[in-house]
């Protein structure tokens, strides 16, 4: 998941230099809006409170510039790096309705909505809607880590309770090992959801 910033300049001072790993514009310190999650996971929580409040502060600038939906995508991944998943799921929510065509939006809001509870302990309403989310992000953009995720989904809800799962589990590990997972990916996203990666499905990515 490599680092992208969706805008060429910034929407408080219009400066043209930004330069690439850059989450504040080092012009006037406004934020500058994200794409992926990854660009951001590695900031301590001051910077990330830092980051939400110039955020916020600039949304007129974001919506006048028709960014409203990278804006809500960007507060969503901070709010949901610092434990808020019911903001983070609202931003998402928000993002989605925007028609934001970004599949991280898509997978994060399904990791958002799991509360930082694994599958198991959810209802089988929340790991759907979760997983639909997820499903939309993989028809975005095939990635490992994604399909990775929705096995853990899958192997922890169901196989798990000993329920037939809806899709076959192999099928996603299969296309997890095709596509790649790093452990970086696992570190970041299942430290998202506070769950711990099972071993079992580690071994099928060998």
């Amino acid at each position: 998941m490599s680092y992208s910033v969706s805008i060429l300049e910034c929407p408080n001072c219009a400066a043209t230099d930004i330069r690439p790993g850059q989450s504040f514009c080092h012009w006037c310190r406004s934020a500058l809006i994200i794409s992926d999650f990854s660009s951001i996971y590695s900031m301590d929580s001051d910077t990330y409170q830092e980051y939400a409040n110039k955020l916020k502060s600039s949304e007129n600038n974001y919506a006048s510039n028709g960014m409203h939906g990278d804006y809500e995508n960007s507060l969503g991944m901070t709010y949901l790096k610092l434990g808020n998943t019911s903001l983070a799921v609202s931003s998402f929510q928000k993002a989605v309705e925007s028609g934001i065509q970004n599949p991280e939006t898509y997978f994060y809001m399904g990791i958002a909505m799991l509360d930082r509870k694994r599958p198991f302990l959810n209802s089988k309403n929340t790991v759907t809607g979760a997983m639909n989310y997820i499903e939309t992000a993989l028809n975005m953009e095939k990635k490992g880590i994604y399909y990775f995720t929705a096995a853990f989904f899958e192997y922890d809800f169901y196989v798990m309770k000993h329920l037939r799962p809806p899709k076959p589990l192999n099928e996603y590990l299969e296309n997890a090992k095709k596509f790649g997972v790093t452990q970086n990916d696992l570190k970041m996203v299942f430290d998202m959801m506070n769950c711990t990666v099972p071993n079992e499905l580690l071994m099928q990515l060998k």
